[in-house]
């Protein structure tokens, strides 16, 4: 009896604990317990756009038979004309040929000191995203990403620092990939955000080597086994060099895991959460108490943002207020 009561009260507890908000002083053990926790509370709510997303990757693979349920006798020709398809890519190409033209502005009073030379640093960083533009190949990105948003509700990308490059970058999200709590209407208000990548075992040696060991690979033919079937390709690898990684994003707490491994977890590392007092701190404790001799020019870093933002972007279709996904072409 003593045992059964004691066995209750552990479950009790455990799911008491899963339930409580993420925090980034929490163990790795519980981390991971709470993490699994919004993952499955988030793949129930996807699961209903799958079969939806399935249905309009036919129709724009010309599989018009196979999505009404029709067998058409071997004898009898199947040719399909999509209008469909060629209907999606005049909409991509006309909303992305066109090469923007970037506006930085710089927020500061003229009156301030050093103004002109923030004045020039914003002019910088314009010519600069102009350069990166064409250099990062962010017009195939964007086109990957258009397609998405017309052939399923919308398309998503991701921001990151590319360690490589030692700068900003960006990547495309598939739809199935990105996760969102229950009850969201956007990427703004979602409690939180998680996003499943299938990565190759050079991105943990890139970015994660200390881990690598710790982390369990897969061979590509388990992966493809474990999607949905219609919107991946067969494919067979030898070797177990793909694991999949969850990106769990809320607007202050980010935390990286892959399986039972956290990879990392750290505050928005975009947003400065030190008040100008504590950076003084920091810099007298680094530098000396007479610090600011050295570093007379010394100024606050300062936040553009006005709270810290998960590095996740919608691009939005055709969209109604209160729901999250906009409402899909296929099925217009």
């Amino acid at each position: 009896m003593a045992n059964n009561i004691l066995d209750n009260v552990k479950k009790l507890v455990g799911i008491i604990d899963k339930m409580e908000s993420v925090s980034i002083e929490d163990d790795d053990k519980t981390l991971i317990k709470k993490i699994k926790f919004r993952v499955e509370e988030s793949e129930f709510l996807l699961k209903s756009k799958l079969h939806e997303w399935d249905d309009n990757m036919k129709l724009f693979d010309g599989k018009h038979w196979e999505l009404a349920g029709v067998q058409i006798p071997s004898y009898k020709a199947d040719t399909i004309i999509n209008k469909f398809w060629a209907a999606i890519r005049s909409l991509v190409a006309f909303e992305t040929d066109a090469k923007p033209e970037p506006e930085v502005e710089s927020r500061i009073d003229p009156l301030d000191e050093g103004a002109e030379g923030i004045r020039e640093g914003a002019r910088k960083v314009k010519d600069s995203l102009s350069y990166r533009w064409d250099t990062l190949n962010i017009p195939n990105v964007l086109t990957e990403i258009y397609y998405d948003r017309y052939i399923f509700n919308d398309g998503f990308g991701m921001y990151f620092w590319n360690i490589l490059e030692d700068d900003v970058d960006f990547e495309q999200l598939k739809p199935r990939e990105v996760l969102r709590s229950p009850g969201s209407t956007s990427i703004e208000d979602s409690e939180y955000i998680i996003v499943q990548k299938w990565r190759a075992k050079n991105w943990f040696e890139y970015n994660y080597p200390d881990k690598i060991k710790k982390v369990k690979f897969q061979n590509y033919k388990e992966i493809v086994s474990t999607e949905t079937a219609g919107l991946y390709d067969t494919e067979k690898s030898e070797r177990e060099n793909m694991a999949l990684v969850e990106h769990y994003f809320e607007d202050d707490i980010w935390v990286i895991r892959c399986g039972d491994v956290i990879l990392e977890k750290k505050m928005n590392p975009f947003f400065e959460w030190r008040t100008e007092t504590e950076q003084q701190e920091d810099m007298r404790e680094k530098f000396g108490e007479n610090w600011f001799e050295t570093f007379s020019n010394w100024k606050p870093i300062k936040n553009h943002f006005i709270k810290p933002e998960k590095p996740i972007i919608q691009f939005k279709g055709y969209h109604l207020g209160g729901e999250f996904y906009s409402k899909d072409l296929p099925s217009k």
